[in-house]
């Protein structure tokens, strides 16, 4: 019992080599956000304005010691404003007490070599399919190189709910067509700090 003991033990050494950490730039391609209280406002179709705030931009890294699985995550969260609807509630922090733990917008994930996006925006849920990328500019406000087009899976026929969401590499969500057929569109981000 005790020479298996041991080489479970050798191997679990010899595996907690340390991860070669390269930066987050590749990462930072499908997040263009640059700072947090970037806001971002949208005009629709019919003259309606949507407008968030990037609440945090968050990026971790982890690196397991026996299996030696490497994770690499890069996170925008973001404030609704003037109402947010969409906060997941409060967490404690520190002294100041609580703060909000706002929705995520993205979180770019990639453990061992693969790299999925992930989307939330409101009640909508969804994950960028990187090979889905299409070449064409839809946008009158904002030029891009083309985007991806994240379809919603809800079968339900809400008109408030979102349908289509279009991501950029410059400007991430560039906009979104609900269920009504109102179609949001980029109009201005803006720094507020």
């Amino acid at each position: 019992m005790k020479p298996i003991f041991y080489i479970l033990i050798l191997i679990a050494l010899l595996s907690c080599k340390d991860c070669d950490w390269g930066d987050f730039a590749d990462l930072e391609y499908y997040i263009p956000y640059n700072a947090n209280s970037d806001t971002i406002i949208f005009e629709s179709n019919l003259g309606d304005f949507d407008t968030i705030r990037i609440a945090e931009i968050d990026s971790s890294r982890s690196c397991g010691s026996i299996a030696n699985v490497k994770n690499e995550r890069l996170s925008v969260s973001i404030e609704h404003i003037p109402i947010d609807r969409w906060q997941y509630g409060h967490i404690s922090s520190d002294e100041r007490g609580y703060r909000p733990y706002y929705q995520f917008l993205a979180r770019v994930n990639r453990t061992e070599g693969e790299l999925t996006i992930g989307i939330e925006f409101r009640d909508f849920e969804g994950e960028i399919i990187l090979n889905s990328f299409s070449k064409e500019n839809i946008f009158k406000n904002a030029r891009t190189e083309g985007y991806w087009l994240v379809k919603s899976t809800d079968e339900m026929k809400d008109s408030t709910k979102i349908e289509e969401l279009y991501w950029t590499k410059e400007y991430g969500l560039t906009g979104y067509k609900m269920k009504s057929g109102e179609f949001y569109e980029i109009k201005t981000i803006s720094n507020t700090m």
